[in-house]
Formats: structure tokens, sequence, C-alpha cells
């Protein structure tokens, strides 16, 4: 309920309500939300997916602190992710090291090669090992 609405449920003025229960308003409605946030995140366990979005909404978002540079916790550049449009440089270079996911898209792109769609299909005439 809105501050408003509990001082006059209560029958007093605003400014008597946020005198006199500052800490039921601030301390107990942070506890009532924190017991809510339990329960949906019970319901979202037990595997209700309306409780699971409810919660997932009401969580606040996590950012990681900066990293200063020449701190030892920085991220080493093998670290750092590759973009989005390397995943077929990688894969000649190291193929054992992509995922079910990424190797089957890229053999996918060569899949026509040695049946009788590969000389109606362009693309790559070497499959990919």
């Amino acid at each position: 309920m809105r501050h408003e609405e509990i001082a006059i449920a209560l029958g007093i003025n605003t400014d008597t309500l946020r005198k006199y229960y500052s800490k039921e308003l601030s301390v107990v409605a942070s506890q009532r939300r924190m017991e809510a946030l339990q329960g949906l995140h019970r319901g979202a366990k037990r595997g209700s997916s309306s409780a699971a979005k409810a919660y997932l909404a009401n969580m606040p978002e996590v950012v990681a602190p900066p990293i200063a540079p020449g701190d030892p916790a920085s991220p080493r550049l093998n670290d750092v992710p590759a973009p989005a449009g390397a995943a077929a440089d990688q894969a000649a270079a190291t193929p054992e090291a992509l995922g079910k996911k990424e190797r089957a898209n890229l053999e996918a792109k060569t899949a026509q090669v040695g049946t009788d769609w590969s000389e109606l299909l362009d693309g790559p005439t070497t499959p990919v090992q």
C-alpha cells in the first residue's frame, strides 16, 4: 500500500505515519517483500514457470565492479570470448575446441560434399574435419 493509503486506513496524517512508523514503513516492508520473493523462489524451484518469471523480474541486476588495469584479477586475452564471426576461423584451427552446436553448424555448411547435391549447391568442396 502507498503511505497515503496506510495513513487513511489508520486515521492519521502521513507526517505522523512517517514520524512514528518509519521502521514499519521501511524495515518491515522490506521483510515482507523478501518473504514474497522467497515464496516465488520456492514456486520456481517446484517448476512453476510463472513463479520463475515473477521472481526473475524482481531480482536486481548484478553488475561486476570495474577492474583496474594491471590488476591480477583482470581477464587475460584468452579469457575474452571470440567475436561471433570468428567461429569458422576457430574451427579451422582447433575443431576439437568447439561445442556440439558450433561443430554441427560448421558441418552443415559442407553437408552436400560427396553427394549428388554437391554440383547443385554452391559452397566449399571439402568437408570440415
